[in-house]
């Protein structure tokens, strides 16, 4: 009797661009190899995330026009949402925040986001 030599696996692309692992019928399952795995889960993509992302904690004088000027450019937001987009910690946006609701140069609308107030947009315009 003369041994069988097979394939253990074969790899082919489709023409949608993906790939796709077949096995012989005479395949093992021991030999069969595991898919390519393309993408990661949105829970390993989350904890990965998380424990990748170290916000700049160190809050420096020009924070609360930073914070405004982030204010200028995405518009009204949460400090939470702040604290993303200028990758600080909560504590350092919500400080921030703080600064310009007491000078008088945020308010908060309906869903309780910061806004700049009438006065700030009226300065920059005075100040242009």
């Amino acid at each position: 009797m003369q041994p069988q030599i097979g394939v253990s696996s074969v790899m082919s692309v489709s023409s949608g661009g993906g790939i796709s692992n077949s096995q012989p019928v005479n395949a093992s399952p021991r030999s069969a190899q595991k898919p390519i795995q393309q993408k990661q889960s949105s829970s390993e993509m989350q904890t990965m995330f998380r424990h990748e992302w170290k916000p700049n904690t160190n809050a420096k004088p020009d924070d609360p026009e930073t914070y405004a000027e982030a204010l200028r450019m995405h518009g009204a937001m949460s400090y939470g949402v702040a604290m993303r987009v200028l990758g600080w910690g909560g504590t350092r946006a919500s400080q921030a925040e703080d600064a310009l609701r007491l000078a008088g140069r945020i308010v908060f609308n309906s869903q309780g986001r910061a806004v700049l107030s009438d006065n700030e947009n009226h300065q920059n315009e005075v100040a242009k």
